[in-house]
């Protein structure tokens, strides 16, 4: 089956600004819903599916010539054949192959770790280029490394271009809004270390830790990602990067508040990849910093950034801290605060920093859950 293009169905390359990298970012919207509401695999399947397919877009997003790509994966755990194949005319075709007694109907994949390995089971993965009528094929095989496909294209682009890159996708099926069915939607990144160097230091690149993600749009600082891109983040990186690449747009009220702006002002963004509501808010704070040249946004992954959390106090996720300039940090904001409200506290935080710090706004209900940072480590002696 093939699936026709659509506005929501996007493959788009990037250049990372001064971090020798560029990749591509994939959002597959109706084109990955039709494949896997056709099938109707068990859930576990179809995410595992999404994900291969939004890879393989994105490894064949830089084909010149008609033709397509194809990525196989063969196992001797329970899915034991899957398909991918992608058609630079826009077709995209899905299949598994499975044993339906050892996949229970309803077993989605962990959101924090897309990709179950106990599916797959040891295989190998090929990956097919066809250069179309009267061309040979191009294949290359690898191990399918801890069943992992993101571990499989670690290896293939290693091997094919001899290059390192950092590999991330997700898929899921959510709900829509105003009592929408829900739709599968799956999305990939790809970032690959460029060969050349430009000399400059983390520091000077804007990172202040690893691992970071720098996305820099039209008219921003930077919005960045300290921590691996996975489940919801995964998803909240991918259409922060679309936006990125385009000239953003706001709300009035927004832009009204962003004119107040008078001095430089990060945004703290504390968020979980396993919680449901941290992507929403770590797009929130990407899309309003890209608004701004005053503004940059950080989102810290608190399972690999502990120390970051307990420094800012954090007792939930998510939750945004906004630091201006010069000035302390104001308390922790649980919940997802969209774009307004962040506006306008940053705003109200530099016009009147003590109305600010005794009227802080909430974050949308029941979108915040409980968190703890684990005991600071020993100091040695």
């Amino acid at each position: 089956m093939s699936a026709a293009p659509d506005r929501d169905d996007v493959i788009r390359p990037f250049h990372i600004d001064g971090l020798d990298a560029a990749g591509r970012v994939v959002r597959l919207g109706p084109a990955v819903d039709a494949i896997l509401e056709r099938h109707g695999y068990p859930e576990a399947v179809s995410v595992l599916l999404g994900e291969a397919l939004a890879l393989t877009a994105a490894l064949a997003g830089s084909l010149k010539f008609d033709g397509g790509f194809t990525t196989q994966v063969q196992g001797d755990g329970p899915v034991r054949l899957m398909v991918a194949d992608y058609r630079t005319d826009g077709g995209l075709r899905g299949y598994a192959g499975f044993d339906a007694a050892q996949i229970p109907e309803a077993a989605p994949a962990p959101p924090a770790a897309p990709g179950d390995a106990g599916l797959f089971g040891r295989g190998r993965m090929a990956f097919t280029i066809d250069r179309g009528p009267g061309a040979d094929r191009h294949q290359g095989l690898v191990a399918l490394e801890g069943g992992k496909l993101e571990a499989g294209v670690r290896g293939y682009l290693a091997r094919s271009e001899q290059t390192r890159a950092l590999i991330a996708a997700a898929a899921a099926r959510r709900a829509g809004e105003d009592g929408a069915p829900a739709r599968w939607r799956a999305g990939a990144l790809i970032v690959r270390q460029l060969p050349r160097g430009d000399g400059r230091s983390e520091a000077e690149r804007g990172a202040r830790d690893a691992p970071c993600l720098v996305v820099r749009g039209e008219l921003n600082r930077p919005v960045r990602l300290y921590g691996a891109p996975n489940g919801h983040l995964l998803v909240a990186l991918v259409r922060a990067i679309v936006l990125a690449s385009a000239r953003p747009k706001a709300l009035a009220a927004i832009t009204r508040a962003l004119k107040r702006l008078r001095r430089p002002m990060r945004i703290e963004l504390f968020a979980s990849p396993a919680q449901q509501h941290s992507g929403e808010a770590a797009l929130a704070a990407w899309a309003t910093a890209m608004l701004s040249p005053k503004l940059e946004a950080d989102v810290y992954v608190v399972e690999e950034f502990p120390d970051e959390a307990r420094r800012a106090g954090i007792e939930a996720v998510p939750s945004t801290v906004l630091i201006p300039d010069g000035e302390p940090p104001s308390p922790p904001l649980p919940g997802v605060l969209d774009g307004q409200a962040l506006a306008e506290y940053a705003a109200l935080l530099q016009s009147r920093p003590e109305r600010a710090r005794l009227n802080p706004p909430r974050g949308r209900d029941q979108t915040a859950a409980a968190y703890r940072p684990p005991p600071a480590a020993p100091q040695g002696s």
